[in-house]
């Protein structure tokens, strides 16, 4: 009789939208009570189509998640505007922190986190500076992973798709001293075969093999402690999914686009037809038509890759009081690093990077948090210190021809030691080509028997260096932050709150960087830099908040905020030179932000409306861009601070209960994002070559990854079907075209792109059986990544998936 009463006043009380609890503030609150733009995802997550965050676009405005795919899990994720300007070396910071049970994950291989055993995933768009510190400019997306529930249990799952995928997932539960002592234990392995065909070395690429696996304890000893322990292991030896097509034109076959921003592409690249000139240079296949392959590729490299992670995780809270209670924070993590990619996307060895790098990070936090009930309101409060620590170093080898080649354009040959213009030897001074590049420097002579200044292996002595000469780079940088922050929100009258925060940071890089060399075959593992650039410094920074909130019922709420932030200053890795690694550094871009909103549930917590107005003006925007330098009074590609931005916009989020059986979800955020003050050379292709004139204010140019629309929308529906439930989801997602560089060039540029996710899913008892497609619109594009006019190599995504699910719960 309880039971019919119960489900009779269900029925009566009709549908009912979902409570999601978060951790936003770092606090226990309702999503609904919290003054931010946020998008909290729970039941989102069980579904078959969100294997990971890509999956994610769509529910949250604003916002769009990408990876990197020459690195195993890369994050490239923008929100609002804000993205990383490079996600390919770890000396870069990104703007938006992704956190994992509350750790900052410094590196950005590894953030496109698996889905299977997140309980909860939110998405806070904006600045964070106050409670979550440098880095947060654009936002934070937090993912939270179950609890050990203390009872015996089981949840498993696997999977079957195109590309011969094979997915196994787990997850078990156990009690070792009940209601003491918990333990949970996991684990994710997943294998798929390439979406390409590769015929050259008779495979497909790039093939996925990940594995994930760990346990979590969690001790309860009485009543005022809790400790929890995460340790685990991530094992990624997934091949990369960058650089597989062959983006090296022949002449005349991309027409000239006739703005002076955009290279002559008409004219081809010189790795692809140059070669052909010079004897004993081996040329790149010229790729001859416009469109690019859809199903076969033909590089000399599959592309290996590894990441190896280990992670610990440590969360401990004891209550001091009932209002009072010190939380403590703890995460470590060491990455070992190795990627090798074919850098021009052809079966010919032309140019291979190698990368090996390790990487290291510790992070400490302490809160104070408490929670009041006075005379003149309800207060809660934190405040807290924060102590983070992380090295990395990177070793880098480039081989192939391209040395080869790039001697020939110089007039030399390092492979056989000689001059292929013999007048050049007295010209230069040096009878061998060994002799000018072992020349003592930095005085500039000598230069025109050197490809950019790069050095010549100082230990290989004066000979031939053969047929494949290597280029090797080395860089190394530890990184040390600590914080103080204060929190705190007041209800001073029935509905009024007023929240006010601030966080000060103090920061301090020391960075190492080796003078390149170029090396024979041979002494490839030996160690010989000529030179190093040893570079510190240091920055502090101020970050307050300040907002007020009006609740005008129980379900409907205002808001106004003002906060700020600022995103680590540093230096530029991704460089050849001693004078390069010493111009290439740059401070510290700050953001000033105001946000205006409104949540609401309406109609007895049937439908819910979300509303935000932005303005977020950047100081100092960190690019990279061609300027004027001083010390050679010419024009030079560097890495600085070239402007300020303004990225101001809306965003709308519903969600609906139509029925008992039907809920649907729509989001969309509009973008309008300007440059002020910003000087740049806008014509690459002028000639301009030591004239102030050449830099003109380019501030009507678009910032990169900054869409003007991003849509989505979805829903699923539930109808009982014998002894189970059938249920249908399906979710749409568009993104409006992006500039995909600084200068808006016209190949650079990203199409509108779509995609729509579906799933049918049959689930009865504790059993669940879903049949799912992915990118069923078979949204595929090609971005090239371009060394001009040397080479260049495109990167082709997966296109349309489909899958068979099985999942049970023990």
């Amino acid at each position: 009789m309880a039971q019919a009463t119960a489900a009779d006043v269900s029925r009566k009380a009709g549908p009912r939208l979902e409570t999601v609890l978060v951790t936003a503030r770092k606090q226990e609150e309702s999503a609904q009570d919290v003054p931010v733009a946020m998008t909290a995802l729970t039941q989102e997550l069980e579904q078959a189509t969100v294997r990971d965050l890509r999956d994610l676009n769509g529910y949250s405005a604003n916002v769009r998640i990408d990876n990197d795919p020459s690195r195993a899990g890369a994050a490239a994720i923008t929100i609002r505007g804000i993205s990383p300007t490079r996600t390919d070396d770890n000396s870069f910071d990104s703007p938006i922190a992704i956190m994992i049970d509350g750790i900052y994950l410094g590196s950005l291989s590894g953030q496109i986190i698996e889905n299977f055993d997140i309980e909860r995933i939110e998405i806070l768009r904006g600045p964070q500076g106050t409670l979550y510190g440098r880095n947060t400019v654009g936002g934070v997306l937090n993912a939270v992973r179950s609890r050990p529930t203390g009872e015996f249990g089981a949840k498993l799952q696997y999977t079957f798709g195109r590309w011969n995928q094979h997915e196994f997932r787990g997850v078990f539960n156990a009690p070792i001293v009940r209601d003491k002592l918990a333990v949970k234990g996991f684990f994710t392995n997943l294998q798929r075969d390439g979406y390409y065909k590769n015929e050259y070395l008779n495979s497909t690429q790039p093939q996925r093999d990940y594995m994930n696996y760990g346990l979590t304890l969690l001790a309860t000893p009485n009543e005022w402690l809790e400790v929890k322990l995460t340790v685990e292991r991530f094992e990624d030896h997934s091949q990369g999914g960058a650089y597989l097509t062959n983006w090296n034109f022949a002449p005349g076959v991309l027409p000239a686009t006739g703005r002076p921003e955009d290279p002559n592409y008409a004219g081809g690249f010189l790795s692809c037809f140059l070669p052909g000139l010079i004897s004993a240079v081996p040329s790149v296949p010229c790729r001859t038509q416009v469109d690019f392959p859809r199903k076969t590729i033909a590089t000399d490299l599959p592309n290996p890759g590894r990441v190896n992670t280990n992670a610990y995780t440590l969360d401990v809270s004891a209550s001091l009081s009932e209002e009072m209670k010190l939380v403590g924070l703890f995460g470590y993590r060491d990455m070992k690093e190795y990627r090798k990619y074919d850098f021009d996307g052809t079966s010919v060895d032309h140019i291979t990077i190698e990368r090996d790098n390790e990487f290291e990070q510790f992070s400490g936090e302490l809160r104070l948090e408490g929670s009041w009930d006075t005379s003149i309101g309800k207060i809660n409060a934190l405040v807290g210190t924060y102590y983070w620590n992380s090295k990395f170093n990177q070793n880098w080898v480039t081989g192939g021809d391209f040395w080869t080649f790039i001697g020939a354009l110089s007039g030399y040959s390092l492979a056989a030691n000689s001059w292929l213009d013999p007048s050049l030897a007295g010209f230069t001074g040096y009878s061998t080509p060994v002799e000018a590049c072992l020349a003592p420097r930095p005085d500039g002579s000598n230069v025109k028997a050197l490809f950019g200044q790069v050095e010549c292996d100082r230990g290989a002595g004066v000979r031939a260096y053969g047929p494949k000469l290597v280029q090797k780079l080395f860089e190394d940088q530890k990184t040390t932050s600590q914080a103080a922050f204060a929190h705190a929100d007041w209800e001073f009258m029935p509905g009024w709150t007023l929240e006010a925060g601030i966080r000060w940071t103090y920061e301090k890089k020391h960075f190492i960087a080796a003078q390149a060399y170029l090396a024979p075959l041979d002494r490839v593992d030996e160690v010989g830099y000529p030179a190093y650039a040893d570079l510190k410094n240091s920055w502090k920074d101020i970050s307050p908040k300040v907002g007020l909130s009006w609740k005008a019922t129980d379900n409907v709420m205002l808001y106004g905020s003002y906060s700020e932030g600022w995103h680590s200053g540093g230096f530029f890795g991704v460089n050849q030179n001693v004078a390069d690694f010493e111009r290439d550094q740059y401070d510290p871009e700050h953001s000033q932000s105001i946000e205006l909103g409104l949540k609401a549930q309406w109609f007895d917590n049937r439908l819910q409306t979300n509303i935000a107005l932005f303005r977020n003006t950047f100081k100092n925007k960190q690019e990279q861009a061609v300027q004027f330098d001083d010390s050679t009074n010419t024009v030079a590609t560097v890495f600085s601070n070239v402007a300020n931005v303004v990225y101001q916009g809306i965003e709308g989020e519903i969600q609906a209960a139509v029925t008992e059986n039907l809920s649907l979800f729509g989001s969309v955020g509009y973008l309008d994002a300007k440059y002020k003050n910003f000087f740049t050379d806008v014509n690459p292709n002028d000639n301009c070559t030591g004239a102030p004139e050449c830099i003109v204010d380019a501030s009507y140019l678009s910032p990169r990854n900054a869409p003007k629309l991003t849509v989505g929308i979805g829903g699923a529906f539930t109808i009982p079907l014998g002894p189970g439930d059938l249920q249908i989801n399906a979710k749409y997602s568009y993104i409006s075209k992006v500039e995909g560089n600084l200068l808006n060039q016209t190949l650079g540029r990203v199409p509108p792109r779509d995609d729509l996710s579906a799933s049918v899913s049959y689930m009865w008892e504790r059993y669940k059986v879903t049949v799912f497609g992915r990118n069923l619109t078979n949204e595929r594009y090609e971005t090239p990544s371009i060394i001009a006019p040397l080479f260049a190599a495109g990167t082709v995504g997966e296109g349309w998936s489909w899958g068979i699910e099985v999942s049970g719960e023990f």
